[in-house]
């Protein structure tokens, strides 16, 4: 049942496909796509007198963390902003390419692993439209976090989640021509 003989191109297609979506999953979830500096008082909502001002906070699509400076760490969902709509728009296209890179990962394991005969045409162009969708986020992010994503922010930078989500997506979108043509090079 499973000794089909196995195309080497469409393994490690559907093996870098796979390690596009889980950096993909792993960049949506972390809180690590932006670094910056804001000020305490008013991530807490009231004055701390005794306390400095500004702490460093990472930020991540859906959420943010930063140091309390009497020690120890918190994190918070984002708070209603100015950029709502483009925040969720955002958060919105990071959900569909999750959504479809996950979705052509199994189908192209389906494909490769199930069945002896056909083609991997759909699941490149599945996995491709997820990587313009990823690229649209990582732009949209790009753009807006100049002072900050979905809060202000002094200093910002971008952060570890972000370039790891910008490879998955790559990742995605360059198997997605190999997907696409995985006939054609045999």
């Amino acid at each position: 049942m499973m000794g089909y003989r196995r195309n080497k191109n469409e393994v490690v297609s559907f093996a870098a496909l796979v390690l596009g979506c889980i950096m993909c999953m792993l960049g949506a979830i972390a809180p690590y796509w932006q670094d910056g500096k804001a000020s305490y008082s008013s991530l807490t909502s009231h004055q701390h007198p005794n306390t400095s001002d500004d702490v460093s906070l990472q930020g991540g699509l859906w959420w943010y963390c930063y140091e309390k400076p009497d020690g120890g760490s918190r994190c918070d969902i984002y708070p209603a902003g100015e950029n709502e709509g483009a925040d969720w728009a955002v958060r919105l296209c990071v959900f569909i390419n999750v959504i479809l890179t996950l979705f052509s990962s199994l189908a192209a394991m389906c494909r490769i692993f199930c069945q002896s005969v056909g083609r991997t045409i759909c699941q490149g162009i599945m996995a491709f439209i997820a990587g313009c969708f990823g690229f649209a986020v990582v732009g949209l992010f790009a753009y807006l976090s100049d002072g900050g994503y979905a809060m202000p922010l002094d200093g910002v930078t971008f952060d570890w989640a972000f370039y790891v989500y910008t490879v998955g997506c790559s990742l995605v979108t360059v198997t997605s021509a190999q997907l696409c043509f995985v006939h054609q090079l045999q």
